[in-house]
């Protein structure tokens, strides 16, 4: 699906990715704990509901993993509100879901300016397109929020726990958050189907607004000016992240869960290195031809 339409993509450089922001000395007494859970989880005063629900989605998520990846990261989880967010993370730009150490996950508490950033311009969508925003994001003043995108994205942070803590080889920058897309996907489809859509169209929709602009488009420019396009290119970042949700899709629709079952075990065996011509011929035999895909087909 191609179309002409405009997105304002602001910041992307760490919304889907294991951001590594400097920590301050926490602050914890400023927060409130939520019990109940095998993790640490703390919120901002009057958020333990939102808590409550980031920290239920993790442990769901946890537990289907337990039996595909057989590894449980630990985990501390901060959900918090704009006050609160300079005294638990140096990371500026507040809705932006990151790691301040290989365990403290920092996940915004409520809507926000770089959320809102994502909401296309609805005139300039194709009729049967914004009819899909609308009943997906749609709120219940009739606006539209990306909200429903960004609460799942607790699940890919989630993800990259696995990875930093085992630790695995994600032998390339774009495999890691590949991984992490389709460990968030597979979960999704297989325990909250209802919420695929959410999940989805909002990468379809950008993926639609085309590259034009954009100084990277390969895959092999990502390897090079990773943190370039990271901290430069937000834009063209939040591309490329779109990209590997919608191959994450194509990857389960092909291959359940078998796919992220095979790389995490792949990863696991330490391959060494080797070039991009070597690793799609053992992505393809060891994995899936669909993971592999996401190289030779890019």
């Amino acid at each position: 699906m191609r179309a002409s339409i405009t997105l304002t993509i602001a910041a992307f450089l760490a919304t889907l990715a294991p951001a590594k922001a400097l920590a301050q000395e926490p602050a914890t007494h400023e927060l409130r704990m939520l019990e109940g859970f095998p993790f640490t989880v703390y919120h901002s005063s009057g958020q333990e509901e939102r808590a409550r629900d980031m920290a239920q989605l993790c442990l769901r998520t946890m537990e289907h993993m337990d039996d595909l990846l057989g590894f449980r990261p630990e985990v501390e989880l901060k959900v918090l509100l704009p006050d609160d967010w300079s005294a638990h993370t140096n990371f500026p730009v507040y809705g932006m879901p990151h790691y301040t150490s290989q365990r403290t996950l920092v996940m915004a508490a409520v809507n926000n300016a770089m959320w809102d950033s994502f909401i296309p311009d609805m005139g300039q969508l194709p009729a049967e397109v914004a009819s899909e925003v609308r009943r997906v994001y749609g709120t219940p003043d009739g606006g539209v929020s990306m909200q429903p995108f960004f609460d799942l994205l607790v699940i890919h942070e989630l993800g990259h726990a696995y990875h930093m803590q085992k630790p695995v080889a994600t032998l390339r920058q774009w495999m890691g958050e590949q991984f992490c897309n389709i460990f968030l996907h597979t979960f999704i489809a297989e325990q909250e189907p209802a919420r695929l859509d959410a999940l989805t169209l909002m990468p379809r929709v950008v993926i639609a607004a085309g590259t034009e602009g954009f100084a990277f488009t390969t895959l092999q420019q990502l390897e090079d000016n990773y943190n370039e396009v990271g901290a430069r290119h937000p834009r063209n970042y939040g591309w490329y992240q779109c990209r590997w949700h919608k191959a994450a899709a194509d990857i389960h629709d092909e291959a359940g869960d078998v796919a992220l079952r095979r790389l995490w075990a792949f990863l696991l065996s330490d391959p060494g290195k080797m070039d991009d011509d070597e690793l799609a011929r053992r992505l393809e035999s060891e994995v899936h031809p669909a993971v592999a895909r996401v190289m030779t087909d890019w």
